[in-house]
This record gives structure tokens, C-alpha cells and sequence, in this order.
């Protein structure tokens, strides 16, 4: 038997591993291979160690690995860049120190970190001036600077615009994909081995970025559950800064699946959203399912019996007309309402926005439709879960984070997903209401069924939509910013977990397309109005 040892970069070292380990088993199914290891716990390098029967069938392996990073060519690069904040523009050195009890974040607590001893720091100040330290590895690759770093000021507007622009031609790849950009706070998180404070390099940072921290024993993870308390000052922040609650009243609720399905030799990431009440049963009756509330079957029959445009937004101004046209969707979007006539509706709603906006006389014909029916998918007393929404295969283009020593960072994403237009194959169905059947008493779930595994379950108790119109390079824009009161549960974690997630968007026009200069603005826009609020 022979044994021979590859370096892998770090960054293919999930291509290697595969889901659940199915990578490395892979590997060790090749004829003659005794045993295949992978060793992931060097920051720059990682080592992987096949034993068999010959050199040749090392190599088999190695090339086999070398496949799989090569795939890496054809899948849609994620853009990533970490903007620096800081209020002393001649800063010098970013200190990190251990994060307190005052964090203002909830970190999950999972059985598989039991056996990690890296500790989770954050920053605390920038300073001008550096303590003296020892040449080390770090300092060799500063002197570098070659590689472009993932790391900038946030004053960098071009930097800005090139990560937009090369994540939007890395959309072209996609086909059809819905495009979604959001930004929410949180909190950069720095976790380390050994440390109680340590020093950051703002030449390190600036020119190689990662693989800085790599050489340094740190990586991050953006936390943007943020604690319960935060929920009563946004709610607050909110109402002074002028938006407008569209369901105070009445605030969504639903519970969101994330879960991979197999499907051939690949598995297939899907988010589900559920209509299920606050103990994670579905409703026992359809009366008790808010998208069936009198309020929304109100809404439908006003809209159906109305003749010209303007009866459809009576006495509303041009000015207030975007605004109106949420609050009315909120009742009719057929995702959201499930009485007879609902899609009808809403077309009848749009329509009726458009040529007002265009500036069509409010006499004018409403769209003609006939009112067809769209009832709930389940009986009464139905034990399965209502699927509302199914997104798929999301990926992400494009992270912007900020860096600093603020209670609060944030995190901007640019996403694109499928909207699963056939629902869920009726197989996986049954396998995800089998879960729901075998559910302790305390909502846990069977997490793997083999063809089905659970990676996480969030449940929205209460989701509020604040609506504000805004000016964004010079046009009337409107800014959603929806407000979360979560509890939360990831595949390997303790316990349910409470926390608020905030989301700020700035809405588009379904024609609209995005280029890198509208995005730069939007991000621009939505960090003002962030730091507003917190």
C-alpha cells in the first residue's frame, strides 16, 4: 500500500467534501483505494491523503479531485467585498477584541461547535498608530499586494460599481432568474484561536484581503439575527423617520423551510414558505387562515364591482398612488389570498396603477376580467402544510459588508432564484408532511429522510411591512423595510432561538433593469437611510 498526500487551496475545499461528506465517500469507492482523508485544519493549505494500492490509483484520485475544481469554471463566481468603516480616515490598525455579553446578536448554539475553541471577536476601535511586531508571514504577503484584496474603503465608489458590474455580467450566465436586492443589519463577527484581543493591519487588509486574515488563523460570519429588544427601537425609528405600517393589525406570519432535495446524483436547494399557525400545525380550519380573513374577501368584491380606474384608488393622489398600490397587494396578491376571484383582482389593481401612472383620465374602463376562482389547495381539518411560496436553486452574485466598530454592521445581497413554477414534486411533499406528522412536542423535525434533508426552519410569528416614498437619483422610488419577529432552528442547533431580522429594499418596476451605476446608488441610499434607523 502506498500513501500520498495533495495540497488543496482552501477555497475548493467544499468541492472536495461535498454534501454531508458525500465527496470524500465518493473518493473512497474508487477501485483500490484503502482510505482517502481530508485535513482542513490549516488556514492556508488543506491536505488530502490517499492510501492505496498503487501510485496510479492515488493519482486516479487526485485527478478525480481535479475535475471537480475545474468544474468551479462553469458555476457563477460570488462577488464579495468588505467595506471598511471607520471615522478616523488616517486609521492605521482595526483592533478586534472578544465579543461581551452586550452583543447585539443572536448566535446560534449548535452540537457541532461544542468541539471549536476559536473565539468569537468583533471590533473595537481603529487606531492611527500600530504597536510594533515581529516580521511574520503576514507581513511577506502585505509586502506583496499582487492579489486583488475583498477588502476596501467605503468611501470607494468605483470599487462599488466594478463588484456590480462584474456580479451582473455573471447574471448573464443565469437563465430567467428573479434578481432581489436587499441589505440588512447585523454584525461582522471575527472568530480566532488563542486570542482575547488582536491587531488587524490596515495595509494587510487593503492589499490581500482573506487571504490576510487566512495567514492570521481569523475568518468571519455575518450574524443579521439581531436580538429581540432591537424590535420596540426600530418600531420607534420608524414612525419618527416618516414610513407608514401597512399591516399593524394585521402582521403576516409564516414559517420558511430551507431544505435539499435529491435529485438524480445532485442535490437541489429549496426555500418553502408554509402557512402553518404559531405551533407549527396547519390551520384546523380554513377560516383560521388569514389569506381566507373576511378583510381580504372585502377587498376582492370592492375591486370587482368597481367600473373606471379612479374607483379603484378613490381620492388618491399621483403622488400617493405607489404607496396605496402596496397596501391594496397586501390584501389581493393571490400569494396572500386565497378567496374566489383574488387573481382577478389584482389584475384589475395593476392595471388600474399603471394608467394612473401614466397618466390615464381616472374615467377610464377599468380591465375587463371574468372573475374566476382560486380556492385553498386543502379541506378542512387538512393535517399537511399550505405551501404559499417555493424558491430555488438561489444563488448569490454579489456581498457588500461593512466593517466597524458600531453595535450594528450591515450586509447588502444581490440574489437570483427561480420561483418554482410546478410546486414541489408530490413525492417530496409526502416526505416533507411525513416530517410535519412526526414533529415532537417541541416542533423538532426528523431532519433527514434520505431523499429530503432539513437544513433549517424560520418562523416569521409576526412580519411587518413599513412603506416610505424616497428620492433616488432623482426619481420618486418607494423603500420597503420589513421587520421581523422570528424563532428559529438550524439542523444541528439545541434549541428554538428568538431573534428580529430586518430587511431594507428599495422597489423597482418588474421591467426595470438594474445596471451597476442604479445599484451603487441604491446601496448608497439604503446605508443612509440604515444608519438612520439605528
Amino acid at each position: 500500500m502506498v500513501t500520498e498526500v495533495y495540497d488543496i487551496d482552501p477555497k475548493h475545499s467544499s468541492l472536495v467534501i461535498g454534501k454531508r461528506g458525500a465527496g470524500i465517500n465518493s473518493l473512497r469507492q474508487i477501485p483500490g483505494v484503502h482510505n482517502v482523508n481530508f485535513n482542513t485544519s490549516h488556514p492556508s493549505v488543506h491536505k488530502l491523503t490517499v492510501m492505496a494500492t498503487d501510485n496510479n490509483t492515488c493519482q486516479k484520485v487526485y485527478v478525480e479531485v481535479q475535475k471537480r475544481i475545474g468544474a468551479l469554471k462553469t458555476t457563477i463566481p460570488h462577488v464579495t467585498k468588505n467595506l471598511i468603516r471607520s471615522n478616523d480616515s488616517n486609521w492605521q490598525v482595526l483592533l478586534l477584541q472578544l465579543c461581551g455579553g452586550n452583543i447585539g446578536v443572536v448566535i446560534g448554539d449548535r452540537n457541532s461547535r461544542s468541539q471549536d475553541v476559536s473565539q468569537k471577536m468583533v471590533v473595537s476601535t481603529f487606531k492611527s498608530h500600530g504597536q510594533s511586531r515581529s516580521f511574520d508571514m503576514s507581513s511577506f504577503h502585505e509586502a506583496l499586494g499582487t492579489d486583488e484584496s475583498n477588502f476596501i474603503e467605503v468611501g470607494d465608489r468605483s470599487a462599488l460599481e466594478t463588484a456590480f458590474g462584474n456580479a451582473l455580467r455573471n447574471q448573464k450566465l443565469m437563465k430567467d432568474k428573479t434578481l432581489v436586492f436587499t441589505l440588512s443589519p447585523g454584525k461582522l463577527i471575527f472568530l480566532g484561536k488563542g486570542y482575547n484581543t488582536t491587531q488587524l493591519d490596515r495595509k494587510g487588509l487593503l492589499s490581500r484581503g482573506d487571504d490576510y486574515l487566512k495567514n492570521k488563523g481569523i475568518r468571519t460570519f455575518f450574524v443579521p439575527n439581531l436580538q429581540p429588544s432591537y424590535f420596540q427601537q426600530f418600531t420607534d425609528k420608524l414612525q419618527s423617520l416618516g414610513f407608514e405600517n401597512l399591516n399593524a393589525k394585521t402582521p403576516d406570519s409564516y414559517t420558511v423551510v430551507h431544505l435539499d432535495v435529491r435529485k438524480g446524483n445532485k442535490d437541489v436547494n429549496y426555500s418553502v414558505r408554509l402557512a402553518v399557525d404559531s405551533e407549527l400545525n396547519s390551520y384546523a380550519n380554513n377560516s383560521d387562515d388569514p389569506r381566507l380573513s373576511q378583510e381580504r374577501k372585502n377587498a376582492i368584491d370592492k375591486i370587482l364591482s368597481c367600473e373606471t380606474i379612479g374607483e379603484v384608488f378613490p381620492g388618491v393622489k399621483k403622488e400617493k398612488l405607489k404607496i396605496n398600490f402596496f397596501m391594496q397587494s397586501k390584501l389581493l396578491h393571490p400569494d396572500k389570498n386565497l378567496h374566489e376571484g383574488a387573481t382577478d383582482a389584482f389584475k384589475v389593481l395593476q392595471d388600474a396603477h399603471e394608467k394612473l401612472a401614466k397618466g390615464d383620465p381616472p374615467t377610464a374602463k377599468v380591465l375587463a376580467v371574468e372573475a374566476r376562482s382560486k380556492k385553498s389547495s386543502s379541506s378542512k381539518n387538512a393535517k399537511p402544510p399550505k405551501v404559499i411560496k417555493i424558491r430555488t436553486d438561489k444563488i448569490r452574485l454579489c456581498t457588500l459588508t461593512t466593517v466597524s466598530e458600531r453595535n450594528l454592521d450591515v450586509r447588502a445581497t444581490l440574489v437570483g432564484f427561480d420561483e418554482d413554477k410546478e410546486n414541489l414534486s408530490q413525492e417530496v411533499k409526502d416526505i416533507l408532511n411525513r416530517c410535519w406528522d412526526q414533529r415532537d412536542e417541541h416542533g423538532n423535525l426528523p431532519m433527514t429522510t434520505g431523499t429530503l434533508n432539513i437544513q433549517s426552519i424560520k418562523q416569521a410569528t409576526e412580519v411587518h411591512d413599513w412603506f416610505k416614498e424616497i428620492q433616488v437619483s432623482g426619481q420618486t422610488r418607494i423603500m420597503r423595510v420589513k421587520v421581523k419577529k422570528l424563532r428559529q432552528k438550524a439542523k444541528l442547533e439545541v434549541d428554538w432561538q428568538s431573534a428580529i431580522e430586518i430587511d431594507l429594499k428599495i422597489e423597482r418596476d418588474v421591467d426595470q433593469k438594474l445596471d451597476a451605476q442604479q445599484l451603487t446608488d441604491e446601496f448608497d441610499e439604503l446605508m443612509q437611510w440604515a444608519d438612520k434607523m439605528m
